[in-house]
């Protein structure tokens, strides 16, 4: 058997030494650009989820939105001012017929007046009924328009 020198094993140990330190080195090196890219992929899929959200909101409240202008409006025979005569009151609940039927989304739609009084299909409020006292209508003129 062949007698390895001092030298040749302090070599070897430097070698050694040296080797664990590369490989620990490239093993940090690579870590850090895997973690760098796992973070980049989950937020390219945190931005694609939040544009999916929004897309789905929007196109949920988009035709809600739509549905409260144009009722609000003064379009023909819209005149929400006029609500008492008779011929505006049909105007208005043909309206809301129509926008309840078309809209899924909409499952009641009515208006609330500063007589307290309530227009609604298929509906009649009972005795004494103040739309004004009701916290929906509250909140509605305190974030008017």
């Amino acid at each position: 058997m062949k007698h390895i020198s001092k030298l040749q094993q302090q070599i070897f140990g430097i070698a050694t030494i040296l080797t664990f330190f590369i490989i620990f080195l490239l093993s940090i090196a690579i870590s850090i650009i895997l973690y760098n890219q796992g973070i980049t992929s989950a937020e390219a899929v945190i931005r694609n989820k939040n544009r999916s959200v929004t897309t789905l909101i929007r196109g949920y409240f988009a035709p809600l939105r739509k549905a409260v202008e144009y009722s609000a409006g003064t379009g023909p025979g819209l005149n929400h001012e006029n609500f008492q005569e008779e011929a505006t009151r049909q105007t208005i609940l043909n309206m809301y017929s129509i926008l309840q039927n078309t809209i899924p989304n909409i499952n009641f739609i009515y208006s609330g007046y500063l007589d307290g009084s309530l227009l609604i299909n298929n509906y009649t409020p009972p005795e004494g009924f103040n739309a004004t006292q009701r916290p929906w209508y509250q909140a509605a003129i305190q974030t008017h328009p």
